[in-house]
C-alpha cells in the first residue's frame, strides 16, 4: 500500500502531496544519536514517518529562507531599512529557536 505525504506550505496556503517512489534520490548520512531520537519522536508527534518528518522540516527551512530573502529584497527599500528588517528577522529567528530548545529542555527535565 502507497501512503501519501502530506505537508501544508504556510506561506501560500497550498498543501503538497507527493509519494516517495523507489527510483527517487537518496542520501545517506550520519547523525548524533540524539538528533535521531529527536527525529524519531517528532514524527511520532507529528503522525509521519522519519523521512516524512526530515523532508518537512527541510522543505519548512527553505520556505523561511525563501520569504526572508523575498522581503528583504525589495526594490523600494532604503539600504538602511534593509538592514533593519534583516537584523530584525535573524534575531526573530534566534528567538524561535532558543524558545525550542528552552521548551525540549523542558520536557526532556520531565521525562
Amino acid at each position: 500500500m502507497k501512503v501519501a505525504r502530506c505537508y501544508l506550505d504556510r506561506n501560500s496556503s497550498v498543501l503538497h502531496i507527493s509519494r516517495m517512489r523507489k527510483d527517487d534520490p537518496q542520501i545517506n548520512l550520519r547523525i548524533p544519536p540524539a538528533l535521531k531520537e529527536r527525529i524519531q519522536q517528532a514524527a511520532k508527534t507529528n503522525h509521519r514517518t522519519q523521512t516524512a518528518e526530515i523532508l518537512a522540516r527541510l522543505q519548512e527551512s527553505f520556505d523561511e529562507e525563501n520569504t526572508y530573502t523575498s522581503s528583504v529584497e525589495r526594490p523600494d527599500l532604503t539600504e538602511e531599512v534593509r538592514r533593519e528588517l534583516l537584523a530584525s528577522m535573524i534575531a526573530e529567528m534566534v528567538e524561535e529557536r532558543l524558545l525550542k530548545q528552552m521548551e525540549e529542555r523542558e520536557k526532556n527535565k520531565k521525562a
